[in-house]
């Protein structure tokens, strides 16, 4: 059994490891120190992302949950290239990001060809065509990157390849080893999401916002879900794409009416618009729990297959509170050097 590593800054992993990135750590880390609004939780072992609304009226009161998507976490297989849990908070969003050696070119660059259309494999985005300067696979990033802090890494929260009527096709065919033969689309480290989702998350949480990567087995504490009766209703989040801020730490939301009142202001034209379309945001928590399928499934509930007896603690998704968690020595921790286990904020008895 490997022994849990503590990662120190000299140990440097991830798809965009020991890059420069130009950010305010000073601005970060003034925005962390107020009671932020949302927390952010990602499961590594169930592969989603859940974002909650956080409760501040009692100790230990259940947080809302408002938003759950699935996202792909690291490679499975290669011990260097998975995701590293711990505590963190974003630094700061960056739209049409890419890496500065340009090994993952932005997805959508003036300097560059368009990237595939809607609707193309997943083989065209590591296509020379579309980086004629050279690089591996063209918006490996997606729409926007999340870059956090400390000790992070070059581990990001990030979009995809494809477009958004593409939808989630591309993570949940990773997920089952679709690609796995020609087109790998795990990243080395980062946790990867749809498009829609990524750019829906840019528009919820703000630079500053905690994110906590855990490995933990799910449960319900109210599996009637009774809290969550005012979110069963659909809600239709619409977005508008534009082609301008690229690489811009700065960009504006791409939410549609955030686009719409750029344009009245002069700011873009409406031929600045990329693609428009619609996401139905999640509201409504789902407990993945242990399936006894392979990891290959996407579908386990230990996406690194530690074996269910090395899991300690669980995860309430409704709640967003974890009971007795604590790292699995398995898998290798980086963050908040002064919170190895979870900031109280997140813990419950």
């Amino acid at each position: 059994m490997k022994r849990q590593t503590i990662i120190n800054f000299s140990k440097t992993i991830g798809l965009a490891t020991a890059l420069l990135v130009n950010f305010s750590v000073q601005e970060a880390s003034a925005q962390s120190k107020s009671k932020p609004k949302y927390i952010v939780i990602q499961n590594i072992a169930t592969e989603k992302t859940r974002v909650y609304e956080l409760c501040y009226t009692s100790p230990g009161c259940a947080h809302k949950m408002v938003f759950e998507t699935v996202m792909l976490a690291g490679k499975r297989n290669e011990e260097n290239q998975q995701t590293i849990l711990g505590t963190y908070r974003i630094s700061q969003w960056v739209k049409f990001y890419q890496d500065n050696a340009k090994n993952y070119p932005s997805w959508y660059d003036p300097a560059l060809p368009m990237p595939p259309e809607p609707d193309k494999g997943a083989t065209k985005w590591f296509k020379d065509k579309y980086m004629p300067n050279g690089g591996e696979m063209r918006g490996a990033f997606g729409w926007y990157a999340a870059l956090a802090e400390p000790n992070a890494f070059g581990q990001w929260m990030h979009g995809t390849i494809g477009w958004g009527s593409d939808e989630d096709k591309f993570i949940n065919r990773a997920k089952k080893g679709f690609f796995s033969l020609f087109a790998d689309l795990r990243s080395h480290g980062c946790t990867r999401h749809e498009n829609r989702a990524i750019a829906y998350l840019n528009y919820l949480v703000p630079a500053g916002t905690p994110l906590i990567k855990v490995y933990a087995a799910e449960v319900a504490d109210d599996p009637s879900l009774s809290r969550y009766a005012d979110q069963q209703a659909q809600l239709l989040w619409n977005f508008a794409l534009t082609r301008d801020q690229v690489r811009s730490s700065k960009a504006a939301s791409i939410e549609y009416s955030v686009t719409m009142g750029r344009i009245a202001k002069g700011e873009i034209k409406q031929e600045d618009i990329l693609e428009q379309g619609s996401y139905i945001v999640d509201r409504i928590p789902t407990v993945n729990g242990f399936t006894g399928k392979s990891a290959k499934s996407g579908l386990s509930g230990d996406v690194y297959e530690i074996g269910r007896e090395n899991f300690r603690g669980t995860y309430s998704v409704d709640t967003g509170r974890l009971a007795n968690y604590v790292h699995p020595t398995q898998l290798n921790v980086g963050g908040d050097q002064s919170l190895l286990s979870l900031p109280d904020i997140v813990k419950t008895k």
